[in-house]
C-alpha cells in the first residue's frame, strides 16, 4: 500500500523548508575573516548617489513522490525586478538608507503543459491576456510599482529593514474592496511585509566579513547551523578574493551544506527518514570600489532531497530537486 496524499504534503512542506536554507547562498552567515588587515572595504556610498539595478531569478523544480504515482513532474519559474535606489543618507553606525522603486516586475511560472507570464510596469500591466492585472498571484507585485518606500543595509551589506510601506499595504488591500475581514486583511499584508522586501534585496548584495575586506584580504569563511524541519544543517560558504584592480574587487563563492546527524524521527504516527540528498552552490561577484555597491553578481545553486515515510501499514517516499540561478547586475 501507499501513503495518502495528506503524508506527502507533509513531506513537501520539509523540502520546502530545506530549500529556503540554500536560497539564502551566500548571505547571513557569520564571519571569520583570513591574513586581513588595514583599511577596509565597507559599502559607503556617498548620500544622493543613485543606483539602478536588475535581479533576475530562475528556478527549475522537478518533484517525484506517491501524490503523483512517482511520475516525474517538471516546473519553472522566472522573474525579473527592476529597481532604482537613492541614497537618502548614512547613519553614525553606518547603516545607509535609501529610497528605492520598482520600475518593473515580470515574469513567468510553468510547466511542459501551460506557461503564465506577467509584466507590471507604471500604467502598463500583462497577465496572458494584456487587460487582466490579476487580482491573486501576482497582485503584490503590481501594487509595488512606482511607490517609493524605504531600505535599511548594513556596512557589511546585510539588508535589515524595509520600512514605510504604509502606502502600497493600503492599496493592496484596495484591490480587494470589501471582500476580506479583517483577519484575511492582516494576512494580505503579512504577505508584502518587509521580510519578504529583504529577501529580494538581499540578492544584490555580497555580505563582506565583519571587519570588511581589508588590504590583505585572500579569503574568509561563513558558517551557519539551522533547522531544517527535524534535522540541523551545518553551511559552510567559502569566499576567496579572484582578483583586485583600482576600481573593482572580484570574488568567487563556493557553499557546502551538511545534515551530520539525520536519526529517524516520529511525528503524528508517521516515521520519517532522511534518505538522500545533496545540497550546495556556487558563485562569483564584482565589487565596484569607486561606487561602493555590487557591479554584478552569480549564484548557482542545486539541491536534491529525498524523503521516506512509513507508518505502521504504508509506506512511500518524495524526493525534490531544484537548481536556481540568481543573476545581479548594476544597469547605471
Amino acid at each position: 500500500m501507499t501513503l495518502e496524499y495528506s503524508y506527502i504534503g507533509f513531506a513537501f512542506r520539509f523540502l520546502i523548508t530545506a530549500i529556503a536554507v540554500i536560497q539564502m547562498f551566500p548571505d547571513l552567515y557569520s564571519a571569520q575573516n583570513s591574513d586581513s588587515s588595514g583599511s577596509a572595504f565597507v559599502y559607503s556610498p556617498e548620500t544622493g548617489h543613485i543606483f539602478r539595478y536588475g535581479i533576475e531569478t530562475e528556478s527549475d523544480n522537478t518533484d517525484k513522490s506517491v501524490a503523483n504515482d512517482y511520475v516525474t513532474e517538471k516546473t519553472f519559474d522566472k522573474r525579473g525586478y527592476y529597481y532604482t535606489k537613492a541614497v537618502k543618507s548614512i547613519e553614525s553606525n553606518g547603516d545607509i538608507i535609501f529610497e528605492v522603486k520598482f520600475d518593473s516586475i515580470t515574469g513567468q511560472d510553468g510547466s511542459q503543459d501551460f506557461v503564465r507570464k506577467f509584466s507590471y510596469h507604471p500604467g502598463k500591466c500583462f497577465l496572458n491576456d494584456p487587460n487582466d492585472i490579476d487580482t491573486s498571484d501576482y497582485i503584490s507585485y503590481f501594487v509595488l510599482i512606482n511607490e517609493p518606500f524605504s531600505l535599511r543595509v548594513s556596512r557589511n551589506g546585510e539588508v535589515l529593514e524595509a520600512y514605510g510601506l504604509h502606502r502600497i499595504l493600503k492599496n493592496l488591500i484596495a484591490v480587494f474592496k470589501d471582500t476580506l475581514n479583517e483577519s484575511e486583511k492582516e494576512s494580505v499584508r503579512g504577505s508584502l511585509g518587509s521580510e519578504s522586501l529583504c529577501e529580494i534585496f538581499q540578492n544584490e548584495y555580497l555580505i563582506l566579513p565583519d571587519k570588511g575586506i581589508e588590504s590583505n584580504t585572500k579569503d574568509w569563511v561563513r558558517k551557519m547551523k539551522t533547522e531544517v524541519s527535524y534535522w540541523e544543517t551545518e553551511s559552510t560558504g567559502s569566499y576567496e578574493i579572484t582578483e583586485r584592480t583600482l576600481s573593482t574587487i572580484s570574488v568567487e563563492a563556493k557553499l557546502k551544506v551538511k545534515i551530520p546527524r539525520a536519526e529517524e524521527v516520529e511525528d503524528e504516527g508517521i516515521k520519517i527518514t532522511l534518505d538522500d540528498y545533496s545540497l550546495g552552490g556556487d558563485g562569483n561577484s564584482v565589487i565596484d570600489i569607486v561606487r561602493s555597491c555590487v557591479k554584478q553578481k552569480d549564484t548557482r545553486t542545486k539541491m536534491m532531497i529525498r524523503i521516506n515515510l512509513k507508518t505502521k501499514d504504508e509506506e512511500g517516499y518524495t524526493q525534490q530537486s531544484i537548481e536556481t540561478g540568481i543573476r545581479v547586475k548594476l544597469l547605471n
